[in-house]
């Protein structure tokens, strides 16, 4: 897709997946220092037994309109676009949501993050090595200081409520194992006794759209499931307000670029590339900092973005707030911002065969950054 079709896109932090988050917490009492969104609050004004609120992967506004027709059940619910976090991705994006905080002052900035006390790139979801996939010792320990607390973790939210957190088994053993089941999950958890807040999330579209890219009918299949499965859901409900966002869309790809193949950018390079394939963290040998800027306009430049890091942190493409610790460690010197259907990667010694996505999110375009608020109360409150 053209950079017409796919314009840059920053993120609005005024109009979010923050935003949304803010007002559901301000709903339930909890104090926010975040702007809120106004079509959220309004249709909020009304008192609900039960609000779910579901967060299906990878489920930008373009994927909505290019998969599903207008007369469909989520279209019909479609509200509004906002924005993505940076980067659009599912690590920062669902701790956003969770702690109501931007990720420049959550930390989970990426998929990998760069460890200076280990000197390694590792998973943050996985705690293991990106580059050689080996798991890491005492990983609690290196996480303690990215520990946060989803709002809802009160043992009872104002109103009464009680706080339910659904996981696919994908995320967590003891997790559900089918999108189906959880939707039963749900049912039951809304027809029980007392007031409930419901935090659900679903891997999909976002797994499949890596492996078959955003725009393929098997993506399209998936999307027709979420649409059908909700619907059904949403007829079982009562006295319910149903709230369904992303954490970021997706971008096809047509190129994987290794980093080694670019003239001389690998050996510039201080520590081994992390954060996200389009959205690169990069650690330069102070030496090397002239030939790295020339050789990413000989290579990259027609594909991405290289953004200094002051330059970064002065936008506040991670959002306004305090800077985390970790944040400020894992943001190199440049970034290596993706803008067209190319991906960066980098190959190492003795490390694991580089991925070969087809749908791929992190970087600057609209795909990855646009996602819908889809807001449909019950049948019986309508």
């Amino acid at each position: 897709m053209s950079k017409q079709n796919n314009p840059i896109t920053f993120p609005d932090y005024g109009n979010s997946i923050l935003s949304v988050a803010a007002s559901i917490a301000r709903y339930y009492g909890i104090k926010i220092s975040y702007q809120t969104n106004p079509l959220l609050d309004t249709a909020l004004n009304k008192q609900y037994k039960n609000v779910v609120f579901m967060m299906m992967d990878g489920l930008g506004t373009d994927m909505l309109f290019r998969h599903l027709p207008a007369s469909s059940f989520l279209r019909s619910g479609y509200k509004a676009t906002i924005s993505s976090v940076f980067p659009p991705t599912t690590t920062a994006a669902t701790t956003t949501v969770q702690s109501l905080l931007p990720p420049i002052s959550h930390g989970w900035l990426g998929w990998s993050g760069y460890f200076k006390e280990r000197n390694q790139v590792i998973e943050l979801f996985n705690a293991k090595d990106y580059y050689t996939g080996e798991k890491i010792q005492a990983p609690d320990q290196l996480m303690q200081s990215l520990i946060y607390n989803p709002f809802w973790s009160k043992p009872k939210l104002e109103r009464n409520t009680t706080a339910h957190y659904l996981l696919p088994d994908k995320i967590n053993q003891s997790g559900l194992t089918s999108l189906h089941k959880m939707m039963k999950q749900i049912q039951s958890i809304t027809e029980s006794d007392g007031s409930h807040f419901i935090y659900a999330y679903w891997t999909n579209p976002d797994h499949i759209a890596h492996t078959y890219g955003p725009n393929s009918e098997e993506v399209r299949l998936s999307i027709g499931i979420i649409n059908r499965r909700l619907k059904r859901l949403h007829t079982s409900l009562k006295d319910t307000l149903l709230i369904v966002i992303s954490d970021h869309g997706q971008t096809e790809i047509n190129k994987t670029i290794l980093i080694n193949h670019c003239g001389q950018m690998a050996d510039c390079l201080s520590v081994p590339l992390s954060l996200e394939g389009r959205c690169a963290s990069v650690f330069i040998k102070p030496e090397k900092k002239e030939l790295f800027e020339h050789e990413f306009t000989q290579y990259l430049s027609s594909d991405f973005l290289l953004i200094p890091r002051a330059e970064a942190l002065s936008a506040h493409l991670f959002g306004i707030g305090e800077m985390h610790p970790q944040a400020d460690e894992f943001i190199g010197d440049y970034l290596i911002v993706g803008i067209t259907d190319k991906i960066l990667e980098q190959e190492i010694p003795n490390g694991l065969p580089v991925l070969q996505l087809k749908g791929a999110h992190g970087g600057l375009t609209q795909q990855e950054m646009h996602v819908p608020l889809i807001i449909i109360p019950s049948s019986d409150i309508l």
